[in-house]
């Protein structure tokens, strides 16, 4: 038995709320409710049927898989330290409030991801760090680049400077739009392709889970870049330039995994989606 419903369910349901956060660009307090409704626990994915079904797997596949899921494991666990500055810095409270809920958010996919692991993929290793250690090793280096040097760099540089409004834009630019509203969700829906192929249910629940809070977590870097340009055109040209020189990362990063010689048919697809969603996003906010 394979997935309970068509993919083209799960991919509309990301192209829907995108469409729906780029038209109707909401608010914090509206972001913040949003979250409220969509709780779900990591704990209470139920995982038991993909240990079996992780069994009847070739092993290309399985490392193919992982390769995919690597930098979004290790991403969010380390997005977990890295968003704090920013939550810091925000100079409004309501904005505070939901870049706290983020944390909440990134804590519940590292604990989701890292029990796929424990559970189904690697239950030979004992603790998370170990665990998170093997799948940083998976990650190639434009991801690397993203994650722990453009991503970091920023943070920081907020952390030292709260009131480094151009770093922060950085950071959320870098992080909302490109990492988690682009390239993670071209990933996740790459995945849910060839998930529909398996009977990993507890895995592909939880990314539909993922995949709506990276969804929200877009609309708040939508929102924040919107308010922050919105009569400064020198952090709109400062940002602009930054769109450039992430550009070449952002590419590589997107079509550098071993999942999509799985699946060549996806590899256009998502690097054209990609490619029109970043700029639905960067036309959003003004760039």
């Amino acid at each position: 038995m394979f997935s309970e419903r068509p993919v083209e369910f799960d991919l509309r349901e990301i192209d829907h709320a995108l469409a729906t956060a780029w038209g109707e660009l909401p608010g914090y307090r509206a972001l913040y409710y949003e979250w409220e409704r969509a709780q779900w626990g990591a704990g209470s994915v139920q995982l038991t049927s993909d240990a079996s079904a992780w069994e009847s797997l070739d092993a290309d596949w399985r490392r193919a898989l992982l390769g995919a899921l690597a930098p979004l494991a290790v991403g969010q666990e380390r997005a977990s330290t890295a968003l704090v500055p920013f939550v810091d810095a925000a100079p409004d409270e309501e904005q505070q409030v939901v870049l706290t809920t983020h944390l909440v958010d990134v804590a519940r996919h590292t604990v989701f991801l890292d029990r796929f692991y424990a559970e189904v993929a690697q239950r030979d290793e004992a603790e998370m760090a170990t665990r998170l250690q093997n799948q940083a090793l998976r990650i190639d280096g434009a991801f690397n680049e993203l994650l722990t040097v453009r991503f970091a760099q920023a943070s920081e540089q907020v952390r030292r400077d709260p009131k480094d409004r151009a770093a922060f834009a950085r950071g959320s630019l870098c992080w909302h739009l490109l990492i988690e509203g682009t390239l993670y969700l071209s990933r996740v829906r790459a995945l849910f392709v060839g998930l529909s192929e398996t009977n990993l249910s507890g895995l592909t629940f939880g990314l539909r889970r993922v995949a709506r809070d990276l969804v929200r977590h877009t609309a708040l870097g939508l929102r924040t870049l919107r308010d922050m340009t919105a009569g400064d055109a020198p952090l709109t040209d400062a940002l602009r330039a930054e769109v450039e020189s992430l550009a070449a990362p952002g590419w590589d990063a997107l079509g550098g995994y071993e999942w999509l010689g799985h699946h060549p048919g996806e590899a256009q697809a998502q690097r054209q989606w990609a490619a029109e969603t970043l700029a639905r996003h960067l036309e959003t906010v003004g760039l």
